[in-house]
């Protein structure tokens, strides 16, 4: 079984993605949508012309997209929280 995939054809695309903090993400020229973009964004998307499909990728690909799109969120968010930490541990100790 084969999992449709899009890629970026436009310099960057802002991309609603489900999960994602905010609700949408960048996304640069060439780089694969995850699995988990609805397809009414993609025909959105695929309307306005910043995405092409791309041949059909075997679902264990997809899946490895997906988790590096999910480790790379979980990543940021907790540089967010490290760095929001330091800034109240600096502000606390500056009173």
């Amino acid at each position: 079984m084969a999992v449709k995939q899009y890629r970026v054809t436009a310099t960057m695309a802002v991309v609603k993605v489900p999960g994602a903090q905010g609700g949408e993400t960048y996304f640069r020229r060439g780089r694969k949508l995850p699995g988990s973009v609805e397809s009414d964004e993609v025909k959105r998307l695929l309307a306005l012309g910043l995405i092409e499909a791309v041949k059909d990728a075997p679902v264990s690909d997809q899946a490895a997209i997906d988790a590096a799109a999910k480790a790379a969120a979980e990543e940021k968010a907790k540089a967010e929280a490290d760095a929001a930490a330091k800034a109240a541990a600096a502000a606390k100790a500056a009173k």
